[in-house]
């Protein structure tokens, strides 16, 4: 009887969320994270970055939406410290590398209900507001290009 057959197909990956079946494990790291000294912060989230780096592009948005939600869910002031770190990490890696996880980071950003995307483009905004003139401008072009800024959100 064919009806009693499993199903084999493969499940599409859901973003590891915390309470909503991860096991807390992205929030606790998220936590840690956020309570951190600053250097460290960088230097986990860089590791964080070149895992994603290695992960193929739907796997890896899915992670980064995870964690990127884990996140959102801190107040102001501590998301703002993970913010500034993961831009930081970012700023560090080759700009092909770079590239490739501002593009599953926008996407990521863009998948959030509008008050967690709302938090994360003012985070983005603080961080560029606070960037020498020319590395500002250059930062504000490759959101907009994404998408990010000056048009969808």
């Amino acid at each position: 009887m064919s009806w009693f057959k499993k199903d084999k197909s493969t499940p599409t990956p859901k973003p590891p969320t915390g309470s909503a079946g991860g096991g807390g494990q992205i929030d606790q790291m998220v936590r840690m994270l956020a309570s951190a000294p600053e250097q460290q912060r960088v230097a986990m989230l860089s590791d964080r970055l070149a895992v994603f780096a290695d992960q193929e592009q739907e796997a890896r948005q899915v992670q980064m939406g995870g964690m990127l939600t884990a996140a959102l869910e801190l107040p102001g002031d501590e998301y703002q410290k993970i913010a500034t770190a993961r831009f930081k990490a970012l700023q560090s890696l080759p700009a092909d590398t770079q590239m490739m996880l501002m593009k599953s980071h926008a996407a990521a950003v863009k998948a959030l209900p509008g008050d967690q995307r709302a938090k994360e483009m003012s985070a983005m905004k603080k961080i560029i507001s606070d960037l020498p003139q020319d590395e500002r401008a250059k930062t504000m072009a490759m959101m907009q290009n994404l998408g990010l800024m000056g048009g969808e959100a």
